[in-house]
């Protein structure tokens, strides 16, 4: 993140120092560096000397953002450092050379005090890719440049005569590797051996994927666009190509509809030739369609918030789903299952609501909080929680947010232990218990600090 900071530098300074005529360095001052200079261009040294925390900006607050897909989002807060540069002009004029030198100080002087932040236009690097966009202060001739060593004991540790500079502190921010993604914890109320009453899906085609997890899989409602085309000639189940009658209609990527009554199916369009009127679609088709058979496109029209409540193998057509918009969902609906690795379209031929899904032994959600152990406690924000089974392996993980809650949903295996660990934190095995039905109070986990 340093480098970036140099880099975000030197590209402010060029706005006003060309480099046609001027040379930019980020080298100790010393004698040995001054011996190597050469060239017909005065050289500006910016320095780095020192680096500070901000204290007056330190912040615990994480923050949260929606991303596009709908899911959050939670980030550590910035860290912010103050970056303290001694700049310095050297000249390659052996007569009037000091001159020269205090001519481009000005230079530099009057364009800094421009500017109270570095315009997001110079960013660079890792900089650019902290969202929203940061702010970096600038403040230049600080009265407390070099208050502790002296400016004098500096240039006598560079074996140099002492020499005109100016002081500039740039306040960066420093983005925390850590962070959390997923949909937000809502709740705090962890609840075991509950029955689950949710909605059964029944649809069509078979699903052809390998797996659609419970954790990563988001469900879109799909409508129908676009002008309707029609086949030209029948297709025997287990083909990949269409002819159509109107391919303008369709581009690669495109979701379509082969609308034929029971054996109405979907298919992904991964070739289009314009030419022959051809479509070549991702999968085979499950069924036989005659000539003249509609065909439409599909297109996503909004984001469910519905859950999976198992796990969705290959081959099935049998959908278990939970959630506030599953009366936006009715027979005859399209929907499309996505995950960042795969994605499948279905029309739904048969829904049946509130069924109870789980038997009362499973259970679905659990959750805690990390804290530390003081006497006043305060909620431990980014430590991380791993269920781990009978076999001590891993099940599932995730990160405590910034009420240090954690949550796990979906959850079906059984698991035995937490293991929960947290910088400058003892790390800590739980043994869980049989779990009641139910469980309306948190489970509280105290860390113990590293002495």
């Amino acid at each position: 993140m340093i480098n970036s900071i140099d880099e975000t530098i030197e590209t402010f300074f060029r706005d006003f120092l060309p480099e046609d005529q001027f040379e930019l360095s980020f080298n100790p001052p010393n004698k040995e560096w001054v011996s190597r200079l050469s060239g017909d261009k005065p050289v500006v040294n910016i320095y780095l000397y020192d680096i500070r925390e901000n204290t007056q900006l330190r912040s615990n607050q994480w923050e949260v953002y929606k991303k596009e897909d709908g899911s959050y989002t939670k980030e550590p807060p910035l860290i912010r450092l103050n970056l303290y540069y001694l700049i310095t002009v050297w000249s390659p004029d052996t007569s009037d050379g000091v001159i020269e030198e205090h001519y481009v100080m000005g230079l530099i002087f009057s364009n800094l005090f421009r500017y109270s932040k570095i315009p997001p236009e110079f960013f660079q690097g890792e900089i650019r890719r902290i969202k929203p966009q940061p702010e970096i202060p600038i403040s230049a001739a600080s009265e407390d440049a070099f208050k502790e060593q002296g400016i004098g004991q500096f240039w006598s540790t560079m074996e140099l005569s002492w020499k005109p500079a100016l002081y500039l502190t740039v306040t960066a921010p420093i983005a925390l590797p850590s962070h959390i993604k997923g949909k937000l914890v809502t709740t705090k109320i962890s609840k075991f051996g509950h029955e689950v009453t949710g909605s059964v899906l029944t649809v069509k085609p078979p699903v052809r994927s390998s797996l659609f997890q419970t954790e990563n899989t988001n469900i879109y409602r799909m409508g129908i666009s676009g002008k309707s085309s029609k086949l030209l000639r029948w297709r025997k189940k287990g083909y990949r190509t269409l002819i159509v009658d109107n391919i303008d209609n369709f581009e690669v990527g495109d979701w379509i509809a082969v609308i034929d009554g029971e054996k109405t199916e979907t298919g992904k369009i991964i070739y289009k030739n314009p030419s022959s009127n051809k479509l070549v679609l991702r999968d085979k088709l499950v069924h036989t369609h005659k000539k003249n058979t509609e065909i439409r496109k599909l297109t996503k029209k909004a984001e469910l918030s519905l859950d999976l409540i198992d796990n969705l193998h290959g081959g099935k057509t049998t959908v278990y789903i939970d959630g506030t918009d599953s009366q936006k969902i009715d027979k005859g609906s399209y929907i499309l299952f996505k995950d960042p690795e795969k994605e499948e379209a279905f029309m739904i031929t048969e829904i049946s609501r509130d069924r109870v899904i789980y038997q009362p032994e499973k259970y679905t959600q659990f959750g805690g909080i990390v804290t530390n152990n003081s006497e006043n406690t305060s909620p431990l924000i980014g430590a991380r929680v791993k269920l781990i089974d009978g076999s001590n392996n891993l099940i599932n993980e995730t990160i405590t947010d910034i009420h240090g809650r954690f949550s796990f949903r979906k959850i079906r295996e059984l698991p035995k232990k937490l293991r929960v660990s947290k910088e400058g934190y003892k790390d800590k095995e739980v043994t869980l218990p049989e779990f009641p039905k139910n469980r309306i109070e948190d489970m509280i986990i105290r860390l113990e600090p590293v002495e």
